[in-house]
Protein backbone atom coordinates (compact mmCIF):
# COMPACT_ATOMS: atom_id res chain seq x y z
CA UNK A 1 0.00 0.00 0.00
CA UNK A 2 1.19 3.50 -0.86
CA UNK A 3 0.24 6.64 1.06
CA UNK A 4 0.47 10.27 0.03
CA UNK A 5 -0.53 13.44 1.83
CA UNK A 6 -1.06 17.14 1.29
CA UNK A 7 -1.26 19.90 3.89
CA UNK A 8 -2.32 23.52 3.94
CA UNK A 9 0.03 25.57 6.11
CA UNK A 10 -1.06 28.92 7.49
CA UNK A 11 1.22 31.70 8.66
CA UNK A 12 4.25 30.91 6.48
CA UNK A 13 5.94 33.67 4.49
CA UNK A 14 7.43 31.63 1.69
CA UNK A 15 8.67 33.16 -1.58
CA UNK A 16 9.86 30.08 -3.49
CA UNK A 17 9.28 26.32 -3.17
CA UNK A 18 11.52 24.39 -0.80
CA UNK A 19 12.15 20.65 -0.46
CA UNK A 20 11.95 19.03 2.98
CA UNK A 21 11.99 15.35 2.08
CA UNK A 22 9.49 13.73 1.70
CA UNK A 23 7.68 17.08 1.39
CA UNK A 24 7.81 19.89 -1.14
CA UNK A 25 6.42 23.15 0.21
CA UNK A 26 5.38 25.96 -2.11
CA UNK A 27 3.68 29.32 -1.59
CA UNK A 28 0.03 29.65 -2.57
CA UNK A 29 -0.89 32.37 -5.06
CA UNK A 30 -2.16 35.61 -3.55
CA UNK A 31 -5.15 35.36 -5.89
CA UNK A 32 -6.52 32.63 -3.61
CA UNK A 33 -6.63 35.10 -0.71
CA UNK A 34 -6.38 33.81 2.85
CA UNK A 35 -8.35 31.97 5.51
CA UNK A 36 -10.53 34.07 7.76
CA UNK A 37 -12.09 36.52 5.32
CA UNK A 38 -15.54 35.77 6.76
CA UNK A 39 -14.28 36.92 10.15
CA UNK A 40 -14.67 40.54 9.09
CA UNK A 41 -18.43 40.14 8.61
CA UNK A 42 -18.75 38.30 11.93
CA UNK A 43 -16.78 40.97 13.79
CA UNK A 44 -18.73 43.82 12.20
CA UNK A 45 -22.04 42.15 13.08
CA UNK A 46 -20.97 41.70 16.70
CA UNK A 47 -19.79 45.33 16.86
CA UNK A 48 -23.16 46.50 15.56
CA UNK A 49 -25.06 44.35 18.06
CA UNK A 50 -22.97 45.90 20.85
CA UNK A 51 -23.83 49.43 19.60
CA UNK A 52 -20.25 50.17 18.51
CA UNK A 53 -19.82 52.64 15.67
CA UNK A 54 -16.65 50.99 14.34
CA UNK A 55 -16.95 49.16 11.02
CA UNK A 56 -13.90 47.36 9.62
CA UNK A 57 -13.65 47.70 5.84
CA UNK A 58 -12.13 45.16 3.47
CA UNK A 59 -8.81 46.99 2.83
CA UNK A 60 -8.14 47.39 6.55
CA UNK A 61 -8.98 43.76 7.22
CA UNK A 62 -6.84 42.41 4.40
CA UNK A 63 -3.86 44.69 5.01
CA UNK A 64 -3.58 43.79 8.68
CA UNK A 65 -4.60 40.13 8.64
CA UNK A 66 -3.18 38.76 5.39
CA UNK A 67 0.54 39.13 6.22
CA UNK A 68 0.00 36.92 9.29
CA UNK A 69 -2.14 34.41 7.41
CA UNK A 70 -0.07 33.71 4.29
CA UNK A 71 -0.59 30.20 2.98
CA UNK A 72 1.66 27.45 1.69
CA UNK A 73 0.91 24.02 0.28
CA UNK A 74 2.95 20.96 1.27
CA UNK A 75 2.86 17.74 -0.75
CA UNK A 76 4.28 14.52 0.63
CA UNK A 77 5.53 12.18 -2.10
CA UNK A 78 4.09 8.65 -1.98
CA UNK A 79 5.58 6.41 0.69
CA UNK A 80 5.06 2.69 1.11
CA UNK A 81 3.56 1.59 4.40
CA UNK A 82 0.47 0.59 6.34
CA UNK A 83 -2.19 2.62 8.15
CA UNK A 84 0.27 3.53 10.90
CA UNK A 85 2.27 5.49 8.33
CA UNK A 86 -0.48 8.13 8.35
CA UNK A 87 0.28 8.94 11.98
CA UNK A 88 3.99 9.04 11.17
CA UNK A 89 3.44 11.44 8.27
CA UNK A 90 1.26 13.66 10.43
CA UNK A 91 4.00 13.77 13.07
CA UNK A 92 6.52 14.74 10.41
CA UNK A 93 4.30 17.63 9.27
CA UNK A 94 4.44 18.99 12.81
CA UNK A 95 8.24 18.71 12.81
CA UNK A 96 8.31 20.42 9.42
CA UNK A 97 6.43 23.48 10.71
CA UNK A 98 8.83 23.63 13.67
CA UNK A 99 11.74 23.84 11.21
CA UNK A 100 9.93 26.44 9.10
CA UNK A 101 9.25 28.56 12.20
CA UNK A 102 13.00 28.68 12.81
CA UNK A 103 13.96 29.38 9.20
CA UNK A 104 11.11 31.73 8.24
CA UNK A 105 9.88 33.06 11.58
CA UNK A 106 6.33 33.43 12.81
CA UNK A 107 4.12 30.56 13.94
CA UNK A 108 3.29 28.41 10.89
CA UNK A 109 0.66 25.78 11.57
CA UNK A 110 -0.94 22.96 9.64
CA UNK A 111 -4.52 24.02 8.93
CA UNK A 112 -5.75 20.87 7.19
CA UNK A 113 -4.28 17.60 5.91
CA UNK A 114 -5.59 15.13 3.34
CA UNK A 115 -4.40 11.52 3.13
CA UNK A 116 -4.85 9.15 0.21
CA UNK A 117 -3.87 5.53 -0.40
CA UNK A 118 -3.21 3.47 -3.49
CA UNK A 119 -3.47 -0.30 -3.47
CA UNK A 120 -2.74 -0.86 -7.15
CA UNK A 121 0.78 0.46 -7.53
CA UNK A 122 0.05 4.21 -7.66
CA UNK A 123 -2.51 3.88 -10.48
CA UNK A 124 -5.61 4.98 -8.56
CA UNK A 125 -6.06 6.77 -5.25
CA UNK A 126 -8.78 7.01 -2.63
CA UNK A 127 -9.24 9.31 0.34
CA UNK A 128 -8.63 7.75 3.75
CA UNK A 129 -8.66 10.83 5.95
CA UNK A 130 -9.06 14.57 6.18
CA UNK A 131 -7.78 16.15 9.38
CA UNK A 132 -8.70 19.75 10.02
CA UNK A 133 -6.68 21.82 12.45
CA UNK A 134 -4.25 20.75 15.13
CA UNK A 135 -3.76 21.13 18.83
CA UNK A 136 -5.83 19.98 21.82
CA UNK A 137 -9.58 19.96 22.07
CA UNK A 138 -11.03 22.59 24.43
CA UNK A 139 -11.74 21.55 27.98
CA UNK A 140 -9.93 21.26 31.29
CA UNK A 141 -7.99 18.03 31.75
CA UNK A 142 -8.32 18.29 35.53
CA UNK A 143 -12.10 18.73 35.34
CA UNK A 144 -12.25 15.53 33.32
CA UNK A 145 -9.95 13.56 35.64
CA UNK A 146 -11.72 14.79 38.78
CA UNK A 147 -15.25 14.37 37.46
CA UNK A 148 -17.57 13.29 40.27
CA UNK A 149 -15.06 14.13 43.02
CA UNK A 150 -16.56 17.45 44.04
CA UNK A 151 -14.05 19.73 42.35
CA UNK A 152 -15.78 23.08 41.70
CA UNK A 153 -15.35 24.72 38.31
CA UNK A 154 -12.53 27.23 38.27
CA UNK A 155 -13.72 30.84 38.20
CA UNK A 156 -11.43 32.57 35.68
CA UNK A 157 -12.02 35.86 37.48
CA UNK A 158 -10.17 34.44 40.50
CA UNK A 159 -7.13 33.69 38.36
CA UNK A 160 -7.40 37.04 36.60
CA UNK A 161 -7.26 38.91 39.90
CA UNK A 162 -4.54 36.68 41.35
CA UNK A 163 -2.07 37.05 38.48
CA UNK A 164 -1.21 40.74 39.00
CA UNK A 165 -0.46 40.10 42.68
CA UNK A 166 2.36 37.71 41.79
CA UNK A 167 4.01 38.19 38.38
CA UNK A 168 5.37 34.65 38.59
CA UNK A 169 1.84 33.30 38.17
CA UNK A 170 1.43 35.22 34.91
CA UNK A 171 4.62 33.60 33.62
CA UNK A 172 3.55 30.13 34.73
CA UNK A 173 0.15 30.53 33.07
CA UNK A 174 1.93 31.43 29.83
CA UNK A 175 4.16 28.36 30.13
CA UNK A 176 1.10 26.21 30.82
CA UNK A 177 -0.63 27.52 27.72
CA UNK A 178 2.42 26.65 25.60
CA UNK A 179 2.48 23.14 27.08
CA UNK A 180 -1.21 22.57 26.40
CA UNK A 181 -0.75 23.68 22.78
CA UNK A 182 2.18 21.31 22.17
CA UNK A 183 1.30 18.81 19.42
CA UNK A 184 3.66 15.96 20.32
CA UNK A 185 2.65 13.91 23.36
CA UNK A 186 6.13 13.31 24.82
CA UNK A 187 7.24 16.92 24.30
CA UNK A 188 3.99 18.01 25.96
CA UNK A 189 4.92 15.96 29.03
CA UNK A 190 8.41 17.46 28.92
CA UNK A 191 6.90 20.96 28.98
CA UNK A 192 4.56 20.18 31.87
CA UNK A 193 7.43 18.68 33.87
CA UNK A 194 9.57 21.75 33.15
CA UNK A 195 6.74 23.94 34.42
CA UNK A 196 6.43 21.91 37.63
CA UNK A 197 10.21 22.11 38.16
CA UNK A 198 10.12 25.88 37.73
CA UNK A 199 7.33 26.32 40.28
CA UNK A 200 8.91 23.83 42.71
CA UNK A 201 12.16 25.79 42.78
CA UNK A 202 10.20 28.85 43.89
CA UNK A 203 8.07 26.91 46.36
CA UNK A 204 10.93 25.06 48.06
CA UNK A 205 13.96 27.40 48.10
CA UNK A 206 15.32 25.29 50.95
CA UNK A 207 15.38 21.52 50.74
CA UNK A 208 12.84 19.63 52.80
CA UNK A 209 12.23 15.87 53.09
CA UNK A 210 9.72 14.35 50.68
CA UNK A 211 6.86 12.63 52.51
CA UNK A 212 4.25 10.21 51.21
CA UNK A 213 0.50 10.49 51.76
CA UNK A 214 0.91 8.97 55.25
CA UNK A 215 3.64 11.38 56.32
CA UNK A 216 6.45 8.83 56.04
CA UNK A 217 9.75 9.85 54.39
CA UNK A 218 10.32 8.49 50.88
CA UNK A 219 13.66 6.74 50.42
CA UNK A 220 15.76 6.48 47.28
CA UNK A 221 17.44 3.30 46.01
CA UNK A 222 20.37 3.84 48.42
CA UNK A 223 18.06 4.13 51.42
CA UNK A 224 18.51 7.89 51.87
CA UNK A 225 15.59 10.27 52.36
CA UNK A 226 14.60 12.05 49.13
CA UNK A 227 14.31 15.83 49.42
CA UNK A 228 12.80 18.57 47.27
CA UNK A 229 16.19 19.39 45.76
CA UNK A 230 15.62 16.37 43.51
CA UNK A 231 13.36 17.43 40.62
CA UNK A 232 11.06 14.44 41.04
CA UNK A 233 10.84 15.10 44.78
CA UNK A 234 10.06 18.79 44.34
CA UNK A 235 7.39 18.12 41.71
CA UNK A 236 5.81 15.36 43.82
CA UNK A 237 5.56 17.51 46.95
CA UNK A 238 4.23 20.41 44.90
CA UNK A 239 1.50 18.33 43.27
CA UNK A 240 0.59 16.68 46.57
CA UNK A 241 0.27 20.09 48.20
CA UNK A 242 -1.92 21.28 45.34
CA UNK A 243 -4.16 18.24 45.60
CA UNK A 244 -4.51 18.79 49.33
CA UNK A 245 -5.37 22.45 48.77
CA UNK A 246 -8.12 21.49 46.33
CA UNK A 247 -9.39 18.67 48.60
CA UNK A 248 -8.57 16.00 46.02
CA UNK A 249 -7.17 12.53 46.58
CA UNK A 250 -3.90 11.37 45.01
CA UNK A 251 -5.86 8.82 42.98
CA UNK A 252 -7.09 11.58 40.65
CA UNK A 253 -3.66 11.59 38.99
CA UNK A 254 -2.92 7.86 39.17
CA UNK A 255 -3.39 5.78 36.03
CA UNK A 256 -3.89 2.46 37.84
CA UNK A 257 -5.00 1.41 41.36
CA UNK A 258 -1.68 -0.38 41.90
CA UNK A 259 0.33 2.81 41.31
CA UNK A 260 1.09 5.49 43.91
CA UNK A 261 1.45 9.17 43.07
CA UNK A 262 5.20 8.87 43.75
CA UNK A 263 5.37 6.05 41.17
CA UNK A 264 3.42 8.12 38.65
CA UNK A 265 5.53 11.25 39.02
CA UNK A 266 8.53 9.00 38.50
CA UNK A 267 7.15 7.97 35.10
CA UNK A 268 6.52 11.63 34.19
CA UNK A 269 10.18 12.37 34.84
CA UNK A 270 11.39 9.21 33.11
CA UNK A 271 9.62 10.51 30.00
CA UNK A 272 10.92 14.03 30.61
CA UNK A 273 14.52 12.84 30.92
CA UNK A 274 14.28 10.58 27.89
CA UNK A 275 13.01 13.46 25.76
CA UNK A 276 15.70 15.76 27.14
CA UNK A 277 18.51 13.31 26.32
CA UNK A 278 17.21 11.61 23.18
CA UNK A 279 14.77 14.11 21.66
CA UNK A 280 11.81 11.73 21.87
CA UNK A 281 10.39 8.98 24.04
CA UNK A 282 10.19 5.59 22.36
CA UNK A 283 9.41 3.17 25.14
CA UNK A 284 10.51 -0.01 23.38
CA UNK A 285 12.48 -2.71 25.15
CA UNK A 286 15.36 -2.59 22.65
CA UNK A 287 18.85 -2.45 24.10
CA UNK A 288 19.99 1.20 24.27
CA UNK A 289 21.89 3.31 26.74
CA UNK A 290 18.47 4.18 28.26
CA UNK A 291 17.11 0.63 28.13
CA UNK A 292 16.20 0.41 31.82
CA UNK A 293 14.27 3.68 31.75
CA UNK A 294 12.56 2.73 28.50
CA UNK A 295 11.50 -0.61 29.89
CA UNK A 296 10.11 1.10 32.98
CA UNK A 297 8.13 3.54 30.83
CA UNK A 298 6.84 0.76 28.57
CA UNK A 299 5.67 -1.30 31.55
CA UNK A 300 3.87 1.68 33.08
CA UNK A 301 2.15 2.53 29.79
CA UNK A 302 1.10 -1.08 29.26
CA UNK A 303 -0.40 -1.31 32.75
CA UNK A 304 -2.24 2.00 32.38
CA UNK A 305 -3.64 1.06 28.97
CA UNK A 306 -4.69 -2.48 29.87
CA UNK A 307 -2.11 -3.86 27.47
CA UNK A 308 -2.42 -1.02 24.94
CA UNK A 309 0.80 0.95 25.28
CA UNK A 310 -0.36 3.88 23.16
CA UNK A 311 -3.57 4.28 25.16
CA UNK A 312 -1.50 4.16 28.33
CA UNK A 313 0.81 6.91 27.10
CA UNK A 314 -2.19 9.19 26.55
CA UNK A 315 -3.37 8.50 30.11
CA UNK A 316 0.02 9.61 31.39
CA UNK A 317 -0.09 12.78 29.30
CA UNK A 318 -3.45 13.62 30.88
CA UNK A 319 -2.22 12.84 34.39
CA UNK A 320 0.86 15.04 33.97
CA UNK A 321 -1.28 17.84 32.52
CA UNK A 322 -3.70 17.41 35.41
CA UNK A 323 -0.83 17.73 37.88
CA UNK A 324 0.16 21.08 36.38
CA UNK A 325 -3.46 22.26 36.50
CA UNK A 326 -3.75 21.20 40.14
CA UNK A 327 -0.76 23.32 41.10
CA UNK A 328 -1.79 26.40 39.14
CA UNK A 329 -5.37 26.28 40.41
CA UNK A 330 -4.23 25.92 44.00
CA UNK A 331 -1.85 28.87 43.65
CA UNK A 332 -4.45 31.09 41.95
CA UNK A 333 -7.05 30.30 44.62
CA UNK A 334 -4.59 30.96 47.46
CA UNK A 335 -4.58 27.34 48.60
CA UNK A 336 -0.90 26.75 47.97
CA UNK A 337 1.33 29.36 49.53
CA UNK A 338 4.57 30.54 47.92
CA UNK A 339 7.51 32.36 49.43
CA UNK A 340 7.60 36.03 48.44
CA UNK A 341 9.49 36.68 45.18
Amino acid sequence: MWIRAAALIEGLRLETPIALEPFVVRPISLDRKFIGRDGRAIFNAELADAAFVTHVDQPTWGTQLWPRRKLAFAICSPVEGDAQAIAAIRAVTGQMTDVLALSHGGDPRVYICAFEVSEDGLTTWRTVGVMLGEGPYPGSTLDRLADGRGLPALDPAAVWHAAPRDPRLALWLSLHRAAVAERVWDVRMFRFCALLETIARETYPRRIPVLDAHGAPILNARGSVVDTGVVRGGAYMLVRSGLHGLHLDDRVLCTHPDRSLWDEVGVWYDVRNTVAHEGACRPETASTRKATVRQRIAAAFQLAGGGDRQAGSLQYVDACAGGAEVVLRAIALGRLSLPAP
